[in-house]
């Protein structure tokens, strides 16, 4: 067992790394927040674009190099979302694990497949994993802007309206709730349509006349792009934000750990301490009873 010297330094070290995580927990709670607002105040902006481009769809076909699906997927675009930093819990660990699965499945289908990471974590796992990364982002974190993204989703545009890939996939986390976060899968590109569909008082799908100008090929030749940025700028800022929630919650269950691990040392030291009191009395006694 150990004496109460170490038992001691051994209080004081889960004492100040208790204050660490108390105060890491804190940070990610007011940054988690922040992050939270921004995916709340971009929502009517996407959900508006969603609504216009369902109106567009409702007009007929339309041709746009965006909209392009080919039956058979030759080439593969995978576009990794992870953290720059750790202490996260299985945030990073659990994606790169699931979307493994899902690159090896993929690969063995005789596809090409071309990897876009963004974060440290995503990119030294895929270096130890000996996995080529083609393109590595590490410099994005819960500040990012607009502007930022557009720089990389400009060139899957690029690749995806050029024919050098056939489908864009992104695999993050996202913010499920407050306090919890969930995996991802989902394709950014070719672009799926949904038709609008407004109904009478009936329940009748109405007929809805559409005036446009300019013509409709115009505006979904700056409306479609737009979509795409739109659609990757959410992905990326719920990835961040997932991950404050993630570090927050890791941070809290550390913390508590750290609790109960200081009480039971505390408990441990006490019952030391009281022995080996009690053992210097006995040795008190002891002596002066052989001196008489």
């Amino acid at each position: 067992m150990a004496n109460s010297r170490e038992l001691k330094k051994s209080i004081k070290t889960v004492s100040s790394t208790k204050k660490i995580t108390s105060t890491m927990e804190m940070v990610a709670t007011a940054k988690s927040k922040k992050a939270y607002d921004r995916i709340h105040a971009l929502a009517p902006y996407a959900s508006k674009l969603k609504e216009l481009m369902g109106d567009m769809s409702a007009v007929g076909s339309v041709d746009h190099p965006l909209l392009r699906s080919p039956e058979i997927a030759r080439h593969v675009t995978f576009v990794v979302i992870t953290s720059n930093r750790g202490l996260c819990g299985g945030f990073n660990a659990n994606l790169l694990r699931n979307f493994v699965k899902r690159y090896k499945q993929v690969k063995d289908e005789g596809t090409e497949i071309e990897l876009v990471v963004i974060g440290k974590k995503g990119n030294g796992f895929f270096k130890f994993a000996g996995i080529k990364v083609d393109h590595a982002h590490t410099d994005l974190d819960d500040t990012v802007t607009y502007s930022r993204t557009e720089e990389i989703v400009d060139y899957l545009i690029d690749s995806f309206v050029d024919e050098k890939t056939d489908r864009v996939e992104i695999h993050s986390n996202r913010v499920k709730s407050s306090a919890t976060t969930l995996m991802s899968e989902s394709v950014l590109l070719p672009l799926q349509l949904e038709e609008s569909v407004e109904k009478g008082d009936s329940g009748a799908q109405a007929n809805v006349d559409y005036l446009f100008s300019p013509d409709p090929k115009t505006i979904l030749v700056n409306l479609l792009p737009l979509a795409v940025k739109t659609n990757f700028y959410r992905e990326v800022i719920d990835s961040m934000a997932a991950e404050l929630i993630a570090r927050r919650l890791a941070m809290k269950n550390a913390t508590d750990a750290a609790t109960d691990m200081v009480k039971d040392l505390s408990r441990v030291y006490n019952r030391t301490r009281q022995a080996a009191i009690t053992q210097e009395i006995a040795e008190i006694v002891g002596g002066v009873e052989a001196l008489k």
